[in-house]
């Protein structure tokens, strides 16, 4: 059934058309399948708006990323424990600072710059039995 589907070109595929020589020495056709200007236009619009909406959620304006990751690093000092007795995990820490919403990235990211800007700190080995645990820096 495979070979029979591959005997034609599918519409608006681009490359070696099949049984060709470049189609056997593995240069087949893209399909251009979900890749129209249309549908990368509204993934695009999709990705915004939610974006706006966890911002708006945070009480900030909706300009840009670094607005999100700024937003995320004030929210996570806020809710920082205050000694190392404390310390709390990542997941609790976004848990707790509401960060849930934000993507995974812009979470860790926000930890790792207040990590190497010195405005938090961290004991554990990351790993399982013995994770990393993070509470505010002494000044």
């Amino acid at each position: 059934m495979t070979a029979a589907r591959l005997r034609t070109k599918p519409k608006n595929a681009k490359g070696s058309e099949p049984g060709s020589i470049g189609w056997l020495h593995g240069e087949g056709f893209e399909s251009q399948q979900g890749r129209q200007p249309g549908t990368l236009q509204s993934l695009a619009i999709a990705r915004k708006k939610r974006s706006d909406a966890v911002l708006a959620q945070l009480g900030l304006p909706s300009s840009s990323a670094a607005t999100a990751l700024e937003a995320a690093k004030e929210a996570l000092l806020e809710h920082m424990p205050r000694s190392e007795k404390d310390a709390m995990m990542a997941w609790e820490l976004f848990d707790k600072a509401n960060l849930d919403s934000l993507g995974e990235n812009t979470r860790t990211k926000a930890l790792q710059q207040l990590l190497s800007a010195g405005q938090i700190q961290r004991i554990g080995k990351g790993i399982k039995g013995n994770p990393f645990l993070y509470w505010k820096a002494e000044k």
